[in-house]
């Protein structure tokens, strides 16, 4: 099911202004913005702090300038989610592209990258999740980025990108949000096929919006205790449906699962996806879908086996 949204605690959103120099605009800077704009929002999958307990973002401009870097000691798992506003100090910012990395460490490292360049007059919502798939993964090229288990280009087209939208990061008490513990409720283990393909429990209904009412999580290596929601409708990150009706998984989760080899520095992928499991309780989570708060505090990192 989808729920309201827990209360949350009051959103963090920093600022730094791209150019030739790095200026913090402290309260220049709100929760939204309609001037131009990139507001870049962060989810882990992995529990803070005892298994992500560092957390460090990099904006370099176009020239390769480095305007911002700072370090964040995670103690809270409220810590997620967070936000970075960042705007163009002057006209030359909007020239080129910046180049945004970030960085984790914890259990394993953790990173991902995005090369994306402004549009005057919009305030862009990048989204850079930090998923379980990249857990300890390799270092990708300098114009790449981990990206659910596999290198691919950090560009990201800035006319793909939605305006940024509060309720998408810090959903309301009003605001539908989904709720892990509860949507992945009952679940069953499935078998996949080397194709990546697996079948899929009979569903009652589907969503408005033609979402199959079914969820599929990941049994991690690293997270052994719980399971983890894959994104319905990701390529790259997630699951789909094929013309047959069945389920299938990208192809980096996948091959996270059939790879042998025990040691990560053997595995094209270091961390292991142990299992795959579906639950019927819930429409598919839908990547636009904010989640809602455990009790705990933590935000997306799946639900506990009982």
């Amino acid at each position: 099911m989808t729920s309201p949204a827990s209360p949350l605690p009051a959103p963090r959103m920093l600022c730094v202004a791209t150019g030739l120099v790095a200026a913090l605009l402290g309260s220049a800077c709100g929760r939204t913005d309609n001037t131009t704009q990139i507001t870049l929002a962060l989810l882990a999958e992995t529990r803070v702090p005892d298994e992500l307990s560092d957390l460090e973002i990099v904006v370099t401009t176009a020239d390769g300038s480095e305007v911002f870097r700072t370090p964040y000691r995670l103690q809270q798992p409220d810590f997620f989610p967070t936000t970075l506003a960042i705007v163009p100090r002057n006209s030359r910012s909007l020239e080129g592209p910046i180049t945004i990395d970030v960085s984790g460490a914890g259990a394993a490292p953790i990173k991902r990258r995005a090369v994306v360049s402004f549009v005057e007059g919009r305030t862009l919502l990048l989204q850079l999740p930090l998923r379980m798939a990249c857990l300890g993964f390799r270092d990708c090229g300098p114009t790449e980025s981990c990206v659910g288990g596999a290198c691919i280009p950090a560009a990201i087209e800035s006319a793909s990108l939605p305006d940024y939208d509060g309720e998408r990061i810090f959903p309301t008490g009003a605001t539908p949000c989904f709720d892990e513990a509860a949507c992945l409720e009952q679940e069953q283990l499935v078998p996949l096929q080397q194709d990546c393909t697996f079948a899929l429990p009979p569903a009652d209904s589907t969503s408005k919006d033609g979402r199959p009412h079914v969820n599929v999580a990941v049994q991690w290596r690293d997270a052994p205790r719980r399971i983890i929601a894959l994104e319905y409708g990701n390529t790259q990150e997630g699951w789909t449906v094929t013309a047959e009706g069945r389920g299938k998984l990208s192809a980096g989760v996948c091959l996270s699962y059939f790879e042998p080899g025990v040691r990560p520095e053997e595995r094209a992928v270091p961390e292991k996806a142990e299992g795959v499991y579906v639950s019927v309780r819930c429409p598919a989570h839908d990547p636009a879908e904010p989640f809602c708060r455990a009790a705990d505090g933590h935000v997306a990192v799946g639900r506990t086996f009982r």
